[in-house]
């Protein structure tokens, strides 16, 4: 461990709770990003710890990375759910149409973690001995839905955090163009049964890259059902198919940032592990239509996550 990093924890602990919102987490937070955050970027963490002369600025800086924790959760959880018109959808929509259907057809239609094909493929092909069916569709490592609202005020201090901890994340930005064509690339993208994708954008599932090329461990956390078959390892290929062999695999970067992620936020406890699941009700119910108003350009979720949503999904946190 470096002395900087070594300070930064010692800075952590000194960390006065004055009933900021939701400081219960902060020490267990900045400690787990120091732990786990990439090369580069836990010692961009530690300098700005160091540099926080007031529990004020270190706060700042906890609330920064427990945005980038929850709210992409949410986001993707329940981004089915959002229903927009097709010029809102345009250009953006016509990219996602193309990353659809090349998805589809690198990974064969079928669910990359349990092997499970789409059940319209699977009728289509005459169910195939060996296989068994499954409602399949595309998952994203960054959330899809953050790309409609990469100008927000929120979405800046998501992507500013995000590339500032993680150095490969804006690389691959940079390299992309703009955010809108990271998000919808064909590297965030692959296929998963619905109930498996649901558990993975919840941060309940990881895959930890390993020494061999494009073959991951999968990671489960306490949030993620014992009920799932999930296998020990997964290997990213695109099959045997005519097309379909230069179609680019799912990029090492996103899913190793996921993964980091993943680790931080289940290293906080079991109220922070199960968070991106309690919104669903509330999400559902309550705050759709500031979303759509969002969509519509009549609202800014600026400052949205501080007061009712994070507020209601960990009110009562005493841990």
């Amino acid at each position: 461990m470096s002395p900087d990093i070594e300070k930064a924890r010692e800075r952590i602990s000194r960390y006065s709770n004055q009933e900021r919102l939701h400081e219960t987490k902060l020490k267990a937070t900045l400690d787990a990003s120091l732990q786990w955050l990439p090369n580069g970027g836990k010692e961009a963490l530690a300098s700005e710890i160091l540099d926080a002369t007031t529990d004020d600025r270190l706060h700042e800086i906890f609330f920064n990375i427990l945005t980038i924790l929850v709210w992409p959760a949410i986001l993707q959880s329940e981004a089915s759910e959002v229903k927009t018109s097709p010029d809102q959808l345009s250009p953006l929509g016509n990219h996602q149409q193309g990353t659809e259907e090349d998805c589809l057809k690198r990974d064969g239609s079928c669910c990359v973690v349990t092997g499970a094909m789409d059940v319209e493929t699977y009728s289509d092909k005459g169910r195939p001995e060996g296989l068994v069916s499954t409602h399949v569709q595309i998952a994203h490592i960054m959330p899809y839905l953050i790309s409609y609202w990469n100008q927000s005020a929120m979405m800046t201090t998501v992507w500013n955090t995000l590339c500032r901890y993680f150095p490969a994340i804006h690389q691959a930005r940079m390299k992309a163009g703009c955010a809108n064509a990271l998000v919808n690339s064909l590297s965030n993208s692959f296929l998963m049964d619905i109930p498996t994708n649901l558990v993975f954008s919840r941060f309940a599932l990881a895959f930890e890259e390993t020494d061999r090329p494009n073959v991951y461990k999968t990671v489960r956390f306490r949030a993620c059902p014992t009920s799932l078959l999930i296998p020990d390892e997964i290997e990213f290929k695109p099959i045997a198919a005519s097309g379909s062999e230069h179609l680019e695999l799912p990029s090492k970067d996103l899913l190793d940032c996921h993964y980091r992620l993943a680790q931080i936020l289940n290293a906080c406890g079991d109220d922070m592990a199960f968070l991106p699941g309690k919104y669903r009700d509330h999400w559902k119910y309550q705050i759709r239509w500031y979303v759509q108003s969002m969509l519509d350009g009549d609202a800014d979720l600026s400052g949205y996550l501080k007061t009712a949503l994070l507020g209601r999904a960990v009110e009562g946190d005493s841990s």
